[in-house]
């Protein structure tokens, strides 16, 4: 897990500075979290005996209930997220992470009141206390 949580982050980070170089030939980048989608990889930590048996039998537990409670994500969700994105309805949340559950309209009204807002890029300003009580100098 902890390499595939790194890569995650490292893709967001990825995408913040990919946004930043390409800002001038009008490149849009986002970082996108499409949800709970059914996929072979979710498929196999859901029904894997294998991973029953490993080091992850919670993360199995977890598949197991979004899918018995109907809470993963179809792919059509992931879908319209990426095609309003590619449509240019978010330009101004480039360099953002978005989420399938976000209001996109509703992010970019929020953009455009405060266009220098971070609170969706990944920085370590604002670090709650549950994370060691880090407190900024």
């Amino acid at each position: 897990m902890s390499a595939y949580v790194v890569s995650k982050t490292a893709l967001i980070r990825f995408s913040e500075a990919l946004a930043l170089d390409t800002v001038e030939d009008r490149i849009r980048v986002f970082a996108i979290h499409p949800g709970t989608v059914r996929t072979p990889m979710s498929d196999y930590i859901h029904d894997s005996p294998e991973v029953a048996k490993s080091a992850i039998p919670l993360l199995q537990q977890w598949f197991q209930a979004v899918y018995a409670q109907g809470l993963d994500t179809p792919i059509e969700r992931p879908v319209h997220l990426v095609l309003r994105l590619a449509a240019g309805d978010a330009d101004a949340l480039s360099g953002r992470y978005i989420s399938v559950e976000d209001d996109l309209d509703a992010l970019v009204k929020q953009c455009a009141v405060e266009p220098s807002g971070d609170e969706r890029m990944l920085r370590l300003t604002g670090i709650p206390a549950f994370y060691g009580g880090w407190k900024r100098p």
